[in-house]
């Protein structure tokens, strides 16, 4: 019988609370040191843990770091002791595992604080080992700010590639115009909000329309993409270009009835209007108020939903990026690259080439801007990810979004978008426990992020967690008034892996349009289980003639996403099944040799 350790489960549980401390959500820095060591000791890497690499894989130094000549290692480890020493102070309850950095080593140490729920040292080695974390590298502020400039050249480029859109045979982002463009670029919308009448007759209701409003303040407030403010008694802040958020709150037989109405300042003319049924009890009065104000929230600042209609138009006359955009253009150009979508393999969507153009001119004027830097980064993150070939180091190829990142992060840890975006990366980079902790803690300063949140679902579903990313993706498409197709991903395939057919083709019918992959591989393959040869007809020309696939492979291509390769080969078995051929598969192939289905 060996001595008691603790499981790799339990171990991860720890590192789980210990990084969602305000120590650590303070310091993304921080928390990849100690997220790094630890997975490395888990998987098994310990001998490696040294300063060299842990000087270039967390704080992006290169390769002729000196630990004798730069002391960040050392610098950082106190700091790592010392925040581990003030969690783990006598008294406190923190569960049954410690995590600790012993002086003079970088090799974390596991200690068992409850040996009942350990397991031996000989169980231990039974267990199977986990990937190693590659967590971003993070080089100084000024080659980063660096980049921006030089990437800026790009933007000539972009400029050229815009005046040839008209005859390109790339989908284009946006038509040309009817009419002339709009020459004033829109402002962030400003939302003024009322409190909401009390029509329900009786006073005890008064303080809960208060509330209402400072709700609603406070969820709008969470986004970079509103300014909200309450009417305040005295008057005097009636903005003319701003809009009006009032309504009423009325007991009918099913609950309280609360009616929204969003208007233009002077609340002539009605641009939207909403009502939620909430129960209505004394008791539940503080919920239902709260739940209230987080629905109307849901249905007002997405991308599509109406407080951005102005913007939306604006933006749908324009040809060129303006030359000195503001954060609300980017940010309504970076809100359509995620609707629209992906597009394979090494040709950037359109949408996400002037988001991504639109964010470095920002960045060019506004080098501290960390919401710019973070949406840069994770749009970076998603372009890369789209446009590597299986086997590439993930680690590095992403280096250079996961750098912008962490500095956003660092700058502005309370921007609910800006950890969002941090999040996307680290995920990208296959460093999902640090990944998952950074979109809790985008949901947890922003709970309306439903961006985040489908996202978070997503990186639960494809690294095996099924139930609870799709979960989290229902949460996201039953908030939102139209849910982009992306959030519809996690459905597809958590429904296939879970044998729910009909379901998976359903939503894969979703995702299709936008992801051309996923779509139509779970279609076919979902379809075939179902016998539904009429969605196999449809959707297998597709996958056959997707030249992302034909280049490395069915399998290979869905697997740089993909990361539960049971899931993978169940998908491959139906898809052969489907009439696909095996070489089609596993590796490279000619389309035109393997569009035709075999005879069965």
């Amino acid at each position: 019988m060996g001595h008691a350790v603790p499981t790799t489960a339990q171990v991860k549980a720890a590192l789980a609370e210990i990084l969602a401390i305000d120590e650590m959500r303070r310091s993304p820095q921080l928390a990849h040191f100690l997220a790094y060591v630890v997975e490395r000791k888990l998987a098994g890497e310990a001998d490696a843990i040294k300063a060299y690499s842990i000087a270039v894989d967390v704080f992006g130094r290169d390769a002729t770091f000196d630990p004798q000549a730069d002391p960040i290692v050392r610098v950082q480890a106190r700091r790592l002791r010392a925040v581990l020493a003030g969690y783990y102070e006598p008294g406190l309850d923190r569960g049954p595992v410690r995590i600790l950095l012993p002086v003079g080593a970088y090799v974390p140490r596991f200690e068992v604080v409850d040996s009942a729920l350990a397991v031996t040292a000989d169980e231990s080695a039974a267990a199977p080992a986990v990937v190693a974390l590659r967590q971003p590298r993070f080089r100084r502020r000024a080659k980063w700010q660096w980049r921006f400039v030089i990437l800026a050249a790009a933007v000539a480029l972009l400029a050229a590639w815009q005046l040839l859109q008209q005859t390109s045979p790339v989908p284009q982002p946006k038509p040309p115009p009817a009419t002339p463009a709009i020459s004033e670029m829109p402002a962030t919308p400003v939302v003024r909000v009322a409190e909401f009448s009390n029509l329900t007759g009786s006073s005890a209701f008064e303080a809960a329309m208060s509330a209402m409003a400072d709700h609603l303040v406070r969820d709008l407030a969470a986004f970079d993409t509103v300014t909200a403010r309450r009417i305040r008694p005295s008057g005097g802040d009636d903005d003319p270009n701003s809009l009006l958020l009032s309504g009423s709150v009325k007991r009918v037989a099913s609950g309280l009835k609360i009616d929204a109405i969003l208007s233009a300042s002077a609340g002539a003319q009605i641009l939207w209007s909403t009502t939620v049924i909430k129960p209505w009890p004394v008791s539940q009065l503080p919920a239902s108020i709260r739940e209230a104000a987080e629905v109307i929230t849901n249905q007002l600042v997405p991308f599509s939903g109406p407080l951005h209609a102005r913007g939306r138009d604006w933006l749908s006359r324009q040809t060129i990026l303006p030359e000195h955009p503001n954060l609300y253009v980017c940010m309504l150009q970076y809100g359509l690259a995620r609707q629209q979508g992906r597009v394979p393999g090494m040709t950037m969507a359109p949408e996400t080439a002037l988001a991504m153009a639109c964010f470095m001119r920002l960045l060019a004027q506004e080098p501290q801007s960390a919401p710019a830097a973070a949406a840069w980064a994770g749009l970076d993150a998603d372009v890369v990810l789209n446009q590597i070939k299986p086997g590439t180091n993930l680690h590095a190829a992403l280096a250079k979004a996961a750098e912008p990142g962490g500095q956003a992060s660092e700058a502005a840890p309370q921007r609910s978008f800006v950890r969002e975006q941090l999040a996307r990366v680290l995920d990208a980079q296959g460093a999902n426990t640090i990944a998952a902790a950074e979109f809790v803690a985008a949901l947890g300063l922003n709970p309306s992020n439903l961006d985040a949140r489908a996202a978070y679902g997503q990186a639960l579903a494809l690294s095996g967690n099924w139930k609870a990313g799709m979960a989290q993706s229902r949460l996201a498409i039953g908030a939102a008034p139209n849910p982009p197709p992306c959030y519809f991903l996690t459905l597809a395939l958590g429904n296939f892996a879970l044998g729910d057919f009909q379901r998976a083709v359903d939503a894969a019918l979703e995702v299709a349009p936008t992801d051309a992959e996923f779509g139509a591989a779970v279609a076919v393959a979902a379809g075939k289980m179902l016998g539904r040869e009429d969605i196999v007809d449809r959707f297998l020309p597709k996958v056959m003639t997707t030249p992302e696939f034909h280049q490395v492979g069915i399998l290979p291509r869905l697997g740089l996403r993909l990361r539960d390769p049971a899931v993978l080969r169940q998908l491959g078995e139906a898809l052969a099944a489907a009439g696909v051929p095996r070489n089609a598969l596993n590796g490279p192939f000619e389309t035109t040799r393997t569009t035709a289905r075999p005879v069965q």
